[in-house]
């Protein structure tokens, strides 16, 4: 909202029925919501101000006070911890109880568009760049840089996520595509299109299902599975360390399948152009 009308509202997470608005203020900009870990207390983090109210009935708790033009980017898993990012490449890492800077440091060129914590909360990963030079870098909590990944993406990184195991990171742009990343070694995996024409906005994974959801641009809200880790040997289908009839058998079987293992080209097709890709794997040997 604006002016007198800008507002957070809470609703039931099974029937998205409103139960209740938080007004946080003439001309503030509500950015993101936090949850505490005992679930009581929802954080507003905002243009001018981060503040806190009660989860039950919206009633006001306090404010951690200024943080301006800071933009919220991820909560740790143990919802201790919340990373924001400034307006010159920097991030921080502040307490969710009062936030104050546990770490700060600075991450991209150009400004940091996203952020992701790991499953454990060991590694955070952070997106940004300049012009078509887009990277995704991982860090551990105090700001040591652990790996940098560039040319990641054409245009600016709208969202990031871990897979549950953390062994994967998934990345969405504004250039319409997602990707997924082997977090061990940086090497991009699977490319494939967010669809419609449109770019994911927001994306979240089920831990419990390996699903995850990503809402697009254009207003849909798709789910799907997340594609399974092609093995370090791509024709090595049924993961022997040999490549034998057994790997074609399994390849067949698979692109009948439509399954994202058979689209070797990684352009989310099953043509005739994965057939040669694979034949050519299968004859470079492993």
């Amino acid at each position: 909202g604006t002016g007198l009308g800008t507002a957070a509202w809470v609703a039931d997470a099974d029937t998205g029925e409103r139960n209740f608005t938080i007004s946080v203020g003439v001309d503030e900009d509500p950015r993101r919501l936090f949850l505490s870990a005992d679930g009581a207390r929802l954080l507003v983090v905002g243009t001018r101000a981060s503040r806190f109210y009660r989860a039950s009935d919206g009633a006001s708790l306090g404010s951690w006070g200024q943080v301006t033009g800071e933009l919220p980017l991820a909560q740790s898993p143990a919802r201790d911890r919340v990373l924001l990012a400034d307006n010159s490449g920097g991030v921080a890492l502040r307490s969710f109880n009062d936030g104050q800077a546990v770490a700060d440091w600075f991450a991209h060129l150009g400004g940091v568009a996203s952020g992701a914590f790991s499953p454990d909360g060991s590694i955070i990963a952070t997106a940004g760049g300049v012009g078509p030079a887009q990277a995704i870098s991982l860090w551990t909590t105090s700001g040591a840089l652990v790996r940098t990944i560039e040319g990641v993406h054409t245009l600016s990184i709208t969202c990031l996520a871990f897979t549950p195991d953390g062994s994967r990171l998934l990345s969405a742009s504004l250039d319409g595509t997602i990707k997924m990343w082997r977090v061990s070694d940086g090497a991009n995996v699977i490319t494939w299109s967010a669809g419609g024409n449109a770019h994911a906005t927001a994306m979240d994974i089920d831990p419990a299902t390996d699903r995850f959801y990503y809402g697009r641009s254009d207003g849909a809200v798709i789910k799907a599975l997340i594609p399974p880790l092609p093995p370090l040997c791509r024709a090595d289908l049924n993961n022997d360390g040999e490549l034998t009839f057994d790997d074609i058998q399994a390849f067949v079987a698979l692109y009948n399948a439509n399954d994202p293992r058979a689209d070797f080209n990684s352009d989310g097709e099953w043509t005739f152009d994965d057939i040669q890709a694979f034949i050519a794997a299968y004859n470079a040997g492993c």
